[in-house]
C-alpha cells in the first residue's frame, strides 16, 4: 500500500497506479511475522539460560494476590509460586465491540484485515485510534471505498487538536475516505443483497450507512 501512495505521487511515473497484489503482501507479511516470532522466542530462551532465571513451557493461574499455580505442558507435576511481583504479558486480543446485530453479519476484525486475500468493494472502519489510523490508508490503497466512524471530534483527542485536524484533512484530501465525526454506532444488519447496513446516531440524528 505504501509503493502505490509512493507511486501516485512520484511525479517521474507516469500511467495508472499498480494495483496491490493482496495474495502477495500477506504472504510477505507472514514470513515477516515468522521470522520476528522465531527471533522472540529465541531471545527468551537466551534469557532462560541467565542466573536466577527459570524458564517453564506451561500454563499461569493465580491462586491469590501473589501466588501462581504453573501446570507444565511436559506432563510433570503442578506447583505454586510465591513473589512479590507478578508480571503478566500474555499478548493482547482483539476488542469486538458489543453492537446490536453484530453477530449476525460477517465483519473483519484488524487482524482479520491483514490476513485477507480479498477484500469488499467498500466498508466501514469502527474506530479511528492508532489502529484505525493505520488500516485506513491500507484499505484504501487496495481499493475499499471506506467511511469511518469517530466517537469524537477528532482523532488524536490526547494530542493538540491541531494534529487530529491536520489528520483529518490528510485522509479525506488522499484517500477520499468519509470520515464521521462524533458519531455513535447503534446497530448494524444484514441487506437482502448480501452486504451490511450499520445504523448509527449523527447531531442527533439515525441515520443508515
Amino acid at each position: 500500500a505504501a509503493h502505490r501512495y509512493q507511486a501516485r505521487h512520484d511525479e517521474r511515473l507516469v500511467g495508472d497506479a499498480p494495483e496491490v497484489n493482496l495474495d502477495r503482501v500477506v504472504a510477505r507479511k507472514n514470513r515477516h511475522v515468522e521470522s520476528f516470532a522465531a527471533h522472540r522466542r529465541s531471545a527468551v530462551h537466551s534469557i532462560a539460560e541467565g542466573t536466577g532465571v527459570e524458564f517453564v513451557h506451561g500454563t499461569g493461574r493465580f491462586v491469590d494476590d501473589r501466588r501462581v499455580r504453573i501446570e507444565p505442558t511436559d506432563g510433570s507435576d503442578a506447583y505454586e509460586v510465591d513473589a512479590d511481583y507478578v508480571v503478566v504479558a500474555t499478548g493482547s486480543s482483539v476488542n469486538v465491540p458489543d453492537l446490536d446485530g453484530l453477530d449476525g453479519v460477517d465483519y473483519l476484525t484488524s487482524a482479520d484485515v491483514l490476513d485477507a486475500t480479498e477484500l469488499p468493494e467498500s466498508g466501514v472502519v469502527m474506530g479511528f485510534g492508532y489502529v484505525g489510523i493505520e488500516l485506513v490508508p491500507y484499505l484504501a490503497e487496495a481499493g475499499v471505498d471506506l467511511t469511518v466512524i469517530e466517537h469524537d471530534e477528532r482523532p488524536l483527542d490526547g494530542a493538540d487538536p491541531a494534529f487530529g485536524d491536520e489528520l483529518l484533512d490528510l485522509y479525506r484530501e488522499e484517500w477520499g475516505v468519509k470520515i464521521l465525526t462524533e458519531t455513535r454506532e447503534r446497530s448494524v444488519e444484514r441487506t437482502a443483497d448480501g452486504g451490511v447496513r450499520l445504523r448509527v446516531e449523527l447531531g442527533g440524528d439515525v441515520v443508515d450507512y
